[in-house]
């Protein structure tokens, strides 16, 4: 299995629809949600791409002044798909937002 760890971006919309089990909605006020979200100052969403396929997904925000002398990441809205491989996805997901974190100076991570 080809297991790659990348941050979404806004042609993820519509295959991210498929991990939680909804036809996908193609009304502009999803999307431009889905946008909005990306773009937030701090915050990134993981995904999983297992064989070409999203295989599981991790919120990471990054808070400034929630620590005392640090940011503090938080992680959130972690969903893994029906594959064989799941513990394996999940791991890498953590593993990468623990890198987003530690780049950004954090010294604890929430999830």
């Amino acid at each position: 299995m080809k297991l790659e760890i990348r941050k979404a971006n806004r042609l993820d919309f519509e295959r991210l629809s498929f991990l939680y089990e909804e036809p996908p909605v193609m009304d502009n006020k999803r999307r431009d949600f889905f946008d909005e979200v990306l773009c937030q100052t701090g915050y990134s969403l993981l995904i999983a791409e297992a064989d070409g396929e999203i295989a599981g997904v991790l919120g990471v925000s990054i808070i400034e002044g929630l620590g005392k002398k640090y940011p503090v990441a938080v992680l959130s809205g972690g969903k893994l798909g029906s594959c064989d491989d799941r513990e394996k996805i999940g791991d890498a997901l953590i593993m990468k937002a623990k890198e987003l974190a530690q780049r950004a100076g954090c010294k604890a991570v929430i999830s």
